[in-house]
């Protein structure tokens, strides 16, 4: 599926972050579906990011003085993302690395943040939070040659804010204030500090050079697992889906693919309709096993905007056993 817009392509919003290069989903409970050049990524499965930058800055306090360290070189490593908006990343800051503030205070470089990402929305705006991957601390930052000689721990929250539109490369912005409006929390060795740079960030999995964003007509699952059903007997689950954009969608007819009639499209509100922004429409699903074993399948529901400018689809991953 393809479209028009941003730069001949689908306006369709993403950017990956540091815990993968950041991908837009907003809230936590992934209203937005990522997808590659207008086609979702597949349920369960995940693209590697990887981004560079320019100078990044650490501001905080020792003690009652204001310091600040900034390194040359920025680097996002073993990044990847989901499609649920969440992931997994390394930034790494090296280069030159001096802090000022304390006379001869020398950094050990680089400093490796190891975070685990996630999509959230505050407002109309979407950010990328990072939370150390394991326990409370990103990293210790280790001082020496001065009278603030130590190690001080890294830890909390921070935030990055993602411009909207699908692309190949993909600004992704630090700063205090985008911090602060992403409602996180980050301290260096105890007191309030901030970080501030920006990052350039692309696939760089098999989808290397493609188009990344979100989808602006979302579904709320992803995944649709019904239980363990007796043989022909059946379950129904609904799956919602909800017109983000400025524009009237217009739903193209929905399909499962696979399942061999064992998945069935039960009701349908979405299907040959037309909604505004903010309005839902709703697909249910019946499953009914034929034999006791596996099954899976895939709903899509194909959608476009009235004035024929944005093209997409969700794919919702059914899945269900017979005993």
């Amino acid at each position: 599926m393809k479209g028009k817009g941003i730069g001949g392509r689908a306006v369709v919003v993403c950017v990956l972050a540091v815990a993968a290069v950041v991908f837009y989903a907003v809230s936590a409970a992934a209203e937005y579906e990522w997808q590659i050049q207008e086609v979702q990524l597949g349920s369960g499965g995940s693209e590697t990011i990887s981004g560079s930058g320019g100078t990044f800055t650490i501001a905080s306090k020792i003690g009652e003085t204001s310091v600040s360290i900034s390194c040359e070189k920025a680097e996002l490593t073993s990044s990847t993302i989901n499609a649920e908006g969440t992931g997994a990343s390394s930034l790494k800051l090296s280069s030159g690395c001096k802090l000022t503030g304390i006379p001869f205070c020398k950094v050990t470089e680089p400093i490796s943040l190891k975070a685990k990402t996630e999509m959230v929305g505050v407002g109309t705006k979407i950010y990328n939070q990072y939370a150390p991957a394991e326990g409370s601390k990103f990293a210790s930052v280790k001082i020496e040659g001065c009278a603030a000689a130590g190690e001080y721990a890294l830890e909390g929250k921070f935030a990055a804010e993602m411009e909207p539109g699908e692309r190949v490369n993909q600004p992704l912005a630090f700063s205090a204030k985008i911090s602060e409006e992403a409602k996180t929390t980050l301290t260096f060795g105890g007191k309030a500090a901030t970080i501030q740079g920006t990052l350039q960030v692309a696939l760089s999995g098999a989808h290397a050079g493609e188009q990344v964003g979100e989808s602006p007509v979302a579904s709320d699952k992803l995944k649709l697992p019904f239980q363990q059903i007796v043989v022909k007997q059946s379950e129904k689950l609904d799956v919602t889906t909800t017109n983000k954009t400025n524009k009237e969608v217009v739903f193209k007819q929905a399909q499962i693919i696979g399942g061999a009639g064992i998945f069935q499209i039960d009701a349908d509100t979405c299907s040959t309709n037309t909604y505004k922004q903010g309005i839902s429409c709703k697909i249910t699903v019946k499953f009914e096993p034929q034999a006791v074993q596996q099954y899976q399948a895939q709903l899509l529901i194909p959608w476009e905007t009235k004035d024929g400018v944005l093209f997409g689809g969700s794919m919702v991953g059914l899945t269900g056993k017979g005993k």
